[in-house]
């Protein structure tokens, strides 16, 4: 919907500040026309400035799109060509057929997201992200760092920051949440180690919860870096993933509940086969709550409360408060409770608050 880069800044000058229209030179309007030519270069100026900051300004995302081509992902996200459900479900598939190749798109998408370029892109024929060890991450991490130094403001889509500094930021940034809550969703149902009855129909179904934790435990490497966007962008995928289990865990919870009644008034082989679908589901559910009580909030959350960043501590209260919604069984306890008042007593105003 963007026109070519140059078009768009150009066009402002011919519309707005036409000589051939000045009014006679004698008049009160050609007093007015030529105060309004004198001002026409600040004017001018105050409207690129405008357009360089704004993510949606023509010229900077049209080259952000196209520049990044082989970047499918990012692109999806920038583009909305499809509902970022259909994008979560295609980074699955690919991830079915190639994780290596999947997981190396959503770390440089995450790293795109924070102000890195595209020279500092994993390349999955070079990189096989289980054999890297500390020092090869260590340099990838600076690496990215580098550039996000270097990056234009119209190339940072995600800081750890109160809110985003522009609306299209604002709109990246829910994408960018969506995404990751959609990729764990599409996971547990899709991953190659699901099986087909694992639609909402089925009452013992046997959900990739494996895939789930490998993506988590993927991120986690990310989220204790000295940078604190690149910490805040994987701490937020890590828990919107944590919150798609969770939402899961609640609509198992009903169909267990189902199955249970059914359990208690059926009779001979039925009672049998409702038995084994209570067993299914309960060990699915536990599964799935300690993936998030273990990896989630044992390893991220236990370290990124305390963070230096103060909107990362709000994140972590935020995503406490919307887990004990979700689960409030497994997260109203003093054990979790208790952050929210230590937290009282936070330095800063901003967490107090939250």
């Amino acid at each position: 919907d963007i026109d070519d880069s140059d078009a768009s800044v150009g066009s402002m000058d011919s519309a707005d500040y036409d000589d051939e229209n000045a009014a006679p030179a004698n008049s009160k309007a050609s007093k007015n026309s030529k105060a309004t030519k004198k001002a026409a270069p600040q004017a001018k100026k105050r409207k690129q400035n405008n357009m360089n900051t704004t993510l949606v300004a023509s010229v900077n995302t049209k080259n952000l799109v196209r520049n990044d081509e082989k970047n499918v992902l990012l692109t999806q996200l920038l583009t909305k060509s499809s509902s970022v459900e259909t994008i979560a479900e295609g980074l699955v598939s690919r991830h079915n057929a190639d994780a290596n190749a999947a997981q190396c798109e959503l770390i440089n998408t995450l790293f795109r997201s924070v102000g890195g370029s595209a020279s500092c892109e994993l390349d999955p024929k070079k990189h096989a992200l289980q054999d890297v060890d500390d020092d090869e991450w260590a340099t990838l991490i600076t690496n990215v760092v580098a550039d996000m130094q270097n990056a234009q403001p119209n190339q940072v889509l995600i800081t750890a920051s109160k809110k985003p500094a522009t609306k299209a930021a604002a709109s990246f940034l829910a994408t960018y949440k969506n995404f990751w809550f959609q990729v764990a969703d599409a996971a547990l149902t899709s991953g190659s180690n699901a099986t087909a009855a694992a639609g909402d129909a089925a009452m013992s179904a046997r959900l990739d919860v494996a895939l789930v934790k490998e993506l988590i435990l993927r991120v986690t490497e990310l989220v204790g870096v000295g940078q604190p966007d690149i910490r805040y962008a994987s701490t937020l995928a890590a828990f919107e993933m944590s919150r798609a289990i969770l939402a899961k865990i609640t609509s198992l919870g009903e169909k267990l509940s189902i199955a249970e009644r059914q359990m208690k008034s059926a009779k001979g082989a039925r009672a049998g086969s409702m038995k084994s679908q209570v067993e299914s589901l309960k060990k699915v559910i536990t599964d799935m709550e300690e993936l998030v009580t273990g990896p989630v909030y044992a390893v991220i959350f236990m370290h990124r409360y305390r963070d230096s960043n103060e909107h990362l501590r709000v994140m972590c209260l935020e995503n406490l408060a919307t887990s004990m919604v979700l689960r409030p069984s497994l997260f109203l306890a003093d054990k979790y409770l208790k952050y929210f008042g230590w937290m009282l007593s936070d330095l800063s105003p901003t967490v107090r608050v939250a």
